[in-house]
């Protein structure tokens, strides 16, 4: 990630309050950028981002499993899905999220939007890094409760 780019999302953070993002490198010129976001209720949603392929890329964790025999059995994959079709922007994946960012190497549900590097302005950072956040709250309070509400 370039020092622009990365002075555009620090920019973003101070939007959201008096956030410094974490900066994790993972070397060979990667970092990953990770923001802690004040949601309503006193709640907070990690985002973090990182830059692949010319575009950014902004991920929050909603829920780890010990293996995926355990997602299978307790995520109901088809509320997921059904869920990605009401969202506008971003979807709900699983991926495994490295331990160098704070992740536990297990799968892990997550949403996860993009944005091209290149044209991103301050505005579409920040939309990216709210949408992130609240999309990964709601269906966190929603696992624990069911996904029918979503």
């Amino acid at each position: 990630m370039n020092t622009e780019t990365m002075a555009k999302i620090t920019a973003v953070a101070l939007r959201f309050g008096p956030l410094q993002p974490r900066v994790y490198d993972l070397g060979q010129g990667e970092v990953v950028l990770s923001l802690n976001v004040p949601l309503p209720n006193s709640r907070h949603q990690e985002v973090m981002i990182f830059e692949s392929n010319g575009y950014l890329i902004f991920v929050s964790q909603i829920k780890s499993y010990s293996n995926m025999e355990s997602l299978q059995a307790e995520l109901n994959l088809e509320a997921i899905l059904r869920a990605n079709y009401k969202i506008r922007e971003g979807s709900f994946a699983i991926t495994d999220i490295p331990a160098q960012v704070g992740g536990v190497e297990q799968p892990t549900l997550v949403f996860i939007a993009s944005q091209n590097a290149k044209t991103a302005d301050l505005e579409e950072i920040e939309n990216k890094i709210a949408s992130a956040a609240k999309h990964a709250d709601e269906l966190e309070k929603i696992t624990s409760g069911g996904l029918d509400s979503f």
